[in-house]
């Protein structure tokens, strides 16, 4: 994931100038962006709880797999039911099963003056 992280200027551009436009708009223009500045541990635990999902894949990536099979993920959650009742992703996977050549036929077989349906 931060493989050559380095690498792309263009990357390293927006995230300096974020970071920067963050700090220059928070102690410089409060009351434009109706903020306050942050004290020391303020920072402190704002760095902590952003790091903490690095500090969880790492563990996750050396966890060894035979000790995750042991754990039913299933009874706590079923993320293809969830998104498969989703209506977005069912009209999705509808449209994946017309084939080009079914609107073309069915397109040349309409009459001219009916509406389209696509």
């Amino acid at each position: 994931m931060f493989e050559n992280i380095f690498g792309n200027i263009y990357f390293l551009v927006v995230v300096i100038g974020t970071f920067a436009a963050q700090i220059i708009l928070t102690y410089y223009f409060p009351l434009m962006t109706r903020t306050t500045a942050l004290k020391r541990e303020e920072w402190g635990a704002c760095i902590a709880i952003g790091a903490t999902p690095l500090g969880i894949a790492a563990l996750l990536k050396l966890t060894p797999e035979k000790w995750l099979d042991k754990v039913k993920v299933e009874k706590f959650v079923d993320e293809n039911k969830a998104v498969e009742e989703g209506g977005i992703l069912k009209m999705y996977n509808d449209t994946k099963k017309i084939k080009v050549t079914d609107l073309k036929k069915k397109a040349i077989n309409k009459e001219p003056n009916e509406d389209n349906d696509f």
